[in-house]
């Protein structure tokens, strides 16, 4: 989030005050940013996934079970719904 906060503030900056090379500097960087969090938000969404556990019998599957704000939440077996 910072390489998207300071490549935006110095692409606006150095665009304003006619400097294209830093401008330049400024809009890689923000492109930079934006990979960053994709790739972060990408791996948070792989972190918190279910994934299917050996030990649920046929006709079920891995759910996650939430609980407190703040808490870890845990997987438990459960019946499809389809």
């Amino acid at each position: 989030m910072g390489l998207l906060a300071a490549g935006a503030t110095t692409w606006i900056v150095a665009d304003h005050e006619q400097h294209e090379g830093v401008a330049l500097g400024g809009v890689l960087t923000s492109a930079a940013g934006v990979v960053a969090v994709a790739a972060a938000g990408g791996w948070l969404a792989v972190g918190v996934a279910c994934s299917d556990d050996v030990d649920c019998p046929p006709g079920e599957e891995c759910r996650e079970i939430p609980t407190r704000p703040g808490g870890v939440p845990y997987h438990q077996c459960m019946l499809r719904t389809r």
